[in-house]
């Protein structure tokens, strides 16, 4: 769903324009397959997420968005969809999936309200407001050569656009942190350096994947 017009947009591909010829800004991500693996575990998510909470609602995340969002707690995301789409062929009526034309990344998963006494950030209204100065930073953070960490990260990237902004409605207040951590631990989101789970990998020499 589109909310204001966001005129960040068009300063951003400018800036595109402009350094289109030079090495790219990098966002690092890291999967936490075990998770994204198992089904079960998955679907216990999903259906949790749907008893505690409200449909998922999803807008563009504009500097004013604030306004539209309700006062109450809950869970929200902020997702990055690029422009680039897929022509794909419609899905017969049996498929039971919708159309996957696009690939995303969720950026930041947060809650406002499980924390009784934080009445400034107790609702996701009030909580969208806080990143006001983030969504309206002047794009060209995007291309600084130090990579920020913490709280500066949030400038950079959420200067990132398409961005959206998903939301659900968690009434019951004591259910907010434990689901917000089980979504942390699946998706592993690159902003969310403090609450990422520990990944552990081991890597070897590479060698090719195909040899003649």
């Amino acid at each position: 769903m589109t909310g204001p017009a966001d005129p960040m947009t068009d300063a951003l591909s400018r800036l595109v324009q402009r350094h289109r010829d030079e090495p790219s800004p990098v966002l690092s991500t890291d999967w936490a397959f075990l998770r994204l693996l198992d089904q079960s575990g998955m679907s216990m998510l999903s259906d949790d997420l749907s008893t505690a909470g409200s449909p998922w609602e999803v807008y563009e995340a504009t500097e004013r968005l604030w306004e539209m969002l309700p006062d109450k707690p809950g869970l929200y995301m902020f997702v990055w969809r690029p422009w680039f789409r897929f022509d794909v062929v419609e899905p017969s009526p049996d498929a039971g999936q919708p159309k996957p034309d696009s690939v995303s990344q969720i950026l930041y998963i947060g809650q406002a309200g499980a924390s009784v006494g934080q009445e400034s950030n107790s609702t996701l209204k009030q909580r969208y407001k806080s990143y006001r100065r983030h969504i309206r930073a002047d794009p060209r953070v995007l291309w600084t050569p130090e990579r920020p960490m913490t709280r500066p990260q949030l400038s950079r990237y959420l200067a990132l656009r398409p961005l959206e902004y998903w939301f659900t409605v968690i009434e019951d207040r004591s259910e907010i942190k434990s689901l917000e951590s089980r979504l942390l631990a699946v998706f592993n989101p690159p902003m969310n350096k403090n609450e990422r789970p520990k990944i552990r990998a081991q890597y070897k020499d590479p060698v090719p994947a195909f040899t003649k």
